[in-house]
């Protein structure tokens, strides 16, 4: 799973963290702490199921037949199945049906068997089944917005502009909500699962598509055949009315499914996925896994993507226009593809044996993105993503108290976070670097063989690497994976003039044993650069190079490669020399960041001003970000600097960048670059102009808005929204109305606190009554996350303008705004008195 908190990181915002997603009020998870899976008495061989759904009651009536193996002698089963009405469960035996006696608690079935099993005797089970996922009452979870296993899209026809679609989200342990079985990561079963829905709806599962049979009531069922195991939080169902776009000749068969408007642009979206394969099965030594590869696109994920065997989820970012995906970023869609890709060889094909495992699929699916940059757009594009990781991992909650290999949680989900996925990237990239790639590729591919169609752990994958490389790691794994934290680092230089000696001070400052690890050393003298290979051992190390004159730069980890925060008291001019003569993109980024810093002195304005035109892009937007235009040393230059980017920058982030900076200038002398940008093809420069522009001629800005309604996506639709709500009135709220309807939760939060702002200046009551009536329900559907609070403060507020307004009018405006202000408070308490959905 790509998680959603995780799934976008522009290195322009790394060093602030700014996360700008729902802020969501989640529930606690339970409080019992999990710290080993419970003892198994049977295990899965093959699960069998057929699947129908009520659209209106969001049921799902099932079937299921599955064949169990007993691991010890038992009477009794106990299998996995939340929140279900249970039919019937029967034993089947030489061609008899034996109805069994059963136990449930709503969570767990235990089965009576009738008799004591011998070790590894096979069983077969019956169970029918009605699955009710939105009446099942769970804690909220802190990364996903929901956890049912099962979802109903818009399958009852209400909400305007939205597909019906049905579809599942297994990890970690919700595919139990759906269908009974032993949900967890170590249970590996083959598969069949026969799908009935209504003959104009499409349907994807795992595996082959082995039959298409028409059904009564021009129904269809479509049965897909899984001949090889995988774990049930890996079993996936999509329906709705997709397109499907196959690629041509390729081994394994590729596919994309997507919403009808959208398939035109399947192949520009999912174009790399053959080349990624391709690439990840050479490097690896392992070819594909598995018989097909499909991606499916969906409404409302819960999260960013998942990687179910076969068939990948993801949600609806990943459908754009062509001119949407002109402005991209690698982050923005590309990245979790490779992610969720490589999944299937890391997670589907060799599984966590538990969630304490975790990173054994999430570690090296999140650095699976820094290898494909770096094989597909050059080494600096595969750094810049493990820099980024390491910013998230070191700017995370509570990160240092957890461990990657995790011993104790309250809730499985909690282990899919910044230490999972970002530390256990940079972990890896730290022993490809001391392994070499020859020996770390051998390693991956020792484990891939090894564990294939099974479950594995952290261990394991350290054994992988130590055969390949013949030596012994516990001193990595150890540190790395066992132990929670990382070094906190404390550089200090001294140049010895008399001695001719350069002196550098090292301290791990954090609280706890020293970390042990290899340090690459490079020292630059006279535009020349020598690399010294030591250990850092102790707490405490002191290291002297005799040297002909002061070095320019001692560059302590000159790979770039050591997860650490780094305290580096390093000199204006050493950090100008770092920027001019490091080996990394991460010494630019961090030259820049500390120079940053130092706005008012020369030379690091000039670095500042020439970083500009850095050859990586997200490097030039990460300076843009940081200028500071208040200072007066800097503020002339950099305006005609950003106004060449604007001109002439061949990436449209960092011309939108660019724009948003020397717009907070609010110059008019700016005006006609503003108004040539709104002519770029680019939505992301469309969007930022227009808002220089509303800034600051408002009344313009709506006029050169409405012809830009025509053709409008992303960050171009958001601008126009924001300029309607701040300068727009009653004209206006029909589009605005439109992108509410038309976008995601996200979205319709972000509208909906603009549109009190505008429905302030609008005395059309129906109007105001309508779209208070949106607010309202937003308000009690996400009550559960809290969306209510906010909702009422907004209201709240635009209640307060509008007895302002009608304490100054009189007769019927008046009446007009005292009903208005009633319908308002009507609709507070109708949110505070309805119940969260849980």
């Amino acid at each position: 799973m790509k998680n959603i908190r995780f799934f976008r990181k522009p290195l322009a915002v790394m060093f602030v963290l700014s996360f700008t997603k729902l802020a969501i009020a989640c529930g606690n998870p339970a409080d019992n702490l999990n710290t080993a899976p419970a003892e198994l008495t049977s295990t899965l061989v093959d699960t069998k199921l057929e699947v129908k759904f009520d659209f209106q009651k969001h049921y799902l009536i099932g079937a299921e037949w599955i064949t169990l193996k007993a691991l010890r002698r038992t009477d009794s089963a106990f299998i996995d199945a939340k929140g279900m009405d249970i039919v019937s469960v029967m034993l089947l035996k030489a061609n008899k049906k034996l109805t069994l006696q059963y136990k449930y608690d709503g969570s767990k079935i235990r089965i009576a068997l009738g008799k004591k099993l011998a070790l590894n005797e096979l069983y077969r089970l019956h169970i029918k089944y009605v699955a009710k996922p939105d009446e099942l009452k769970l804690p909220q979870q802190r990364r996903i917005s929901e956890t049912k296993g099962l979802y109903f899209i818009n399958t009852r026809g209400e909400e305007k502009n939205t597909p019906v679609e049905i579809w599942t989200q297994g990890e970690p342990e919700a595919s139990s909500i759906w269908f009974p079985t032993i949900d967890r990561p170590d249970q590996k079963t083959t598969a069949q699962i026969s799908i009935t829905v209504p003959a104009r709806y499409t349907t994807l599962s795992n595996g082959a598509l082995i039959s298409k049979v028409a059904a009564p009531g021009n129904m269809r069922t479509d049965t897909w055949k899984m001949s090889k195991p995988h774990s049930p939080y890996l079993f996936m169902m999509a329906v709705g009315e997709f397109d499907v776009y196959r690629e041509k000749d390729t081994k394994p068969e590729i596919s994309y499914y997507m919403e009808k408007k959208y398939s035109p642009y399947a192949r520009s979206l999912f174009s790399k996925t053959p080349e990624m394969i391709a690439y990840y099965s050479k490097v690896l030594g392992v070819p594909f896994p598995w018989n097909k590869y499909s991606q499916v696109v969906v409404r409302n994920y819960t999260s960013g993507a998942m990687e179910n065997t076969t068939a990948t989820l993801i949600g609806e970012f990943a459908q754009k226009t062509s001119a949407e995906i002109k402005d991209e970023g690698y982050d923005d869609r590309e990245s979790t593809i490779a992610h969720e890709l490589f999944h299937q060889w890391f997670g589907d094909l060799v599984t966590c044996k538990d969630w304490n495992n975790v990173t054994v699929n999430e570690s090296l699916a999140t650095w699976a993105e820094s290898l494909w940059a770096e094989h597909k757009y050059g080494r600096e594009c595969g750094e810049a993503e493990l820099f980024k990781d390491s910013k998230i991992y070191l700017g995370g909650d509570n990160v240092t108290k957890k461990a990657l290999v995790r011993t104790s949680y309250k809730n499985s989900q909690e282990v899919f976070d910044e230490v999972s996925y970002q530390k256990g990237a940079c972990v890896l990239a730290m022993l490809r670097n001391y392994l070499t790639d020859k020996i770390f590729f051998k390693g991956l591919n020792i484990y891939l063989l090894k564990h294939a169609y099974n479950s594995a752990s952290a261990l394991d994958l350290q054994r992988a690497f130590e055969q390949a490389s013949a030596q012994k790691l516990d001193w990595f794994f150890n540190q790395w994976y066992n132990r929670p934290g990382h070094p906190v680092l404390d550089i200090t230089y001294k140049w010895d003039q008399a001695a001719k000696k350069q002196k550098v001070i090292l301290k791990q400052t954090q609280e706890g044993e020293a970390f042990k690890f290899p340090l690459h050393v490079d020292v630059y003298l006279n535009k020349q650069r020598k690399r010294f290979n030591l250990w850092m051992n102790s707490k405490a190390d002191s290291l002297e190079f005799n040297l002909a004159a002061e070095p320019e730069l001692v560059n302590v980890d000159g790979d770039r490669v050591l997860l650490a925060d780094l305290n580096d008291h390093k000199t204006l001019k050493q950090y100008i020399a770092q920027y001019n003569e490091g080996i990394k993109l991460a010494d630019r980024a961090d030259a820049i960041d500390k120079l940053s810093a130092m706005q008012d002195s020369t030379g690091a304005k000039e670095l500042m001003l020439s970083a500009l035109t850095d050859r990586n892009a997200e490097l030039r937007a990460m300076v843009i970000m940081k200028l500071d235009l208040t200072k007066t040393l800097l503020k002339p230059e950099a305006e005609v600097a950003l106004r060449n980017v604007i001109l002439h920058d061949n990436t449209p982030f960092v011309k939108a960048g660019a724009i948003r900076k020397i717009s907070s200038l609010k110059d008019k002398a700016n005006y006609a670059v503003f108004v040539k940008a709104l002519n770029s093809n680019s939505y992301a420069i469309k969007g930022a102009a227009l808002l220089a522009l509303a800034d600051l001629d408002p009344a313009r800005a709506i006029k050169l808005a409405k012809p830009l309604e025509a053709d409008n996506k992303g960050e171009l639709t958001m601008a126009i929204v924001r300029t309607y709500f701040s300068y727009g009135n009653e004209e206006q709220l029909e589009f605005v109305t439109k992108v509410f309807d038309e976008s995601s939760l996200d979205t319709r939060f972000d509208i909906a606190k603009g549109c009190t702002i505008l429905l302030s200046r609008v005395n059309n009551s129906s109007l105001v009554f309508s779209n208070i009536d949106k607010i309202k329900l937003l308000a009690i559907e996400f009550k559960k996350f809290g969306v209510d609070k906010y909702a009422i403060k907004w209201l709240d507020e635009l209640i307060r303008k509008k007895q302002i307004m009608a304490d100054s009018e009189k007769g019927l405006v008046k009446e007009q705004l005292i009903a208005q202000i009633n319908f308002i408070n009507k609709s507070i308490d109708e949110v505070r008195s309805a119940k969260a959905d849980n």
